[in-house]
């Protein structure tokens, strides 16, 4: 067997057996790139406030206490400053999540969201498609790898597809093929034309976003790639950050304010966001994140500050051991992964573009499927109803050469020939 009509067949078998999982995937990720944008204009709309430049934000122990009277004085999980938005005070259950939205200005209550797991009155669409975007709506166990590998499969699936799609010389009808869709031919032509083509032009932003999702599901992908792109070097391991829980004298209070001033006011000047991380266990830290560009990831940097003591401490992972301002080029490489994935790093017109490259990606399996279905039985289908409409007995094929031109003529006849040849290679 040849090494093009091989790769066709590993083409062929592994398209059909990761073909739905790369549609799930592809699609609800369409769905998934403008989550942020949707609920801003939807659901977070009335959470949108008028900067005050003259009037200073609150601090959070002064936040945290008002969003307590409306959840019967619980201790809530964290708090987040952002530009233009209301503050936000979540605090979360084991199954439900009550949420708190604070005027930064004056504490007064912008809105409250109450989520419990099971309630169809608070269904969440995007939670609904990230399931499915991340196991196929089934156990996290079991639809988990089959993601995975299903990823991993469509990975050598584009490798195969580009083989089978490389011109077999550069003749202007060949370059044609490999390059343009012809959007008035036939359904069967148009069809070949979308798999075929648009799977190249996707190519590379597709195999990029499937290369920076298997990062999340084998360690090993992602070892390769630092390796490569740090000339032999190991990414950073994540290391747990622990308070001290020997700790017996009396804990510093306000640590939060302290570090609201420090991150807030003096790193970001109230541009950006901020999330303080409030510890519950005797072993919790006070968690930091700061991030100068919200709705990305990688520009973000981790902190981590004793509970009792507000002392900081080292450890965690890449956000936290390294800033991206002095980091390497692997490093900026495993930050920006997410964002490489999702499409964030340059914003909007990113997202449009991974938009449709998710689209594309989703539709391949279609279009591979009904090209491999019209060449497997539709000429099957064609010839048998053709058989249907020949003549069947002498006297019908005199009528039908009397009646018909000679180039008709030739053409039954030819069609009666190798129709006969047919039957009579099978008998024998």
């Amino acid at each position: 067997m040849k090494w093009k009509k091989l790769n066709g067949q590993i083409h062929l078998w592994l398209g059909l057996l990761s073909g739905i999982v790369v549609f799930i995937v592809g699609i609800t990720g369409c769905f998934y790139v403008f989550r942020d944008e949707l609920i801003k204009l939807t659901t977070e709309r009335d959470l949108v406030l008028k900067q005050q430049s003259e009037k200073p934000y609150l601090a959070p122990s002064i936040l945290i206490n008002e969003a307590k009277k409306y959840n019967k004085g619980q201790q809530p999980n964290t708090i987040r400053y952002e530009t233009g938005k209301a503050c936000w005070i979540p605090f979360f259950g084991e199954n439900e999540r009550f949420e708190v939205f604070l005027n930064p200005y004056d504490g007064h209550l912008v809105k409250t969201k109450h989520w419990k797991k099971g309630d169809p009155d608070k269904f969440d669409f995007f939670g609904w498609a990230l399931d499915g975007h991340l196991n196929l709506w089934l156990p996290f166990k079991i639809g988990r790898p089959i993601v995975s590998y299903g990823i991993l499969i469509f990975a050598i699936e584009l490798l195969t597809g580009l083989i089978l799609w490389w011109p077999k010389n550069l003749k202007k009808q060949n370059v044609e093929k490999s390059f343009t869709v012809k959007w008035k031919a036939k359904f069967k032509r148009l069809n070949y034309d979308l798999h075929n083509v648009l799977s190249f032009y996707t190519l590379t932003i597709a195999l990029m976003i499937a290369i920076t999702g298997l990062v999340y599901s084998f360690q090993w992908v992602s070892a390769s790639l630092y390796w490569v792109a740090s000339a032999g070097g190991k990414p950073m391991k994540f290391d747990p950050v622990f308070s001290d829980t020997t700790y017996t004298e009396t804990a510093q209070h306000n640590i939060e304010d302290q570090l609201w001033k420090r991150f807030w006011i003096d790193s970001l000047s109230g541009k950006g966001s901020l999330y303080i991380g409030i510890p519950k266990t005797a072993k919790d830290t006070w968690f930091v994140n700061m991030n100068r560009s919200p709705g990305t990831l990688y520009r973000q940097e981790i902190y981590y500050f004793d509970k009792n003591t507000g002392k900081e401490l080292q450890g965690g992972g890449v956000y936290s051991k390294s800033r991206y301002s002095t980091a390497n080029f692997a490093q900026k490489g495993d930050r920006m992964n997410y964002d490489l994935h999702v499409g964030s790093f340059w914003g909007l017109p990113t997202k449009i573009l991974w938009f449709f490259i998710s689209f594309i990606t989703a539709s391949l399996p279609i279009t591979g499927f009904l090209i491999w279905y019209n060449r497997k039985w539709g000429k099957k289908k064609k010839r048998a109803k053709y058989k249907r409409h020949l003549p069947e007995t002498n006297a019908q094929m005199n009528d039908v050469a009397r009646e018909s031109s000679p180039f008709k003529r030739y053409s039954v006849m030819t069609t009666i020939k190798s129709t006969d040849e047919d039957r009579n290679s099978k008998h024998a």
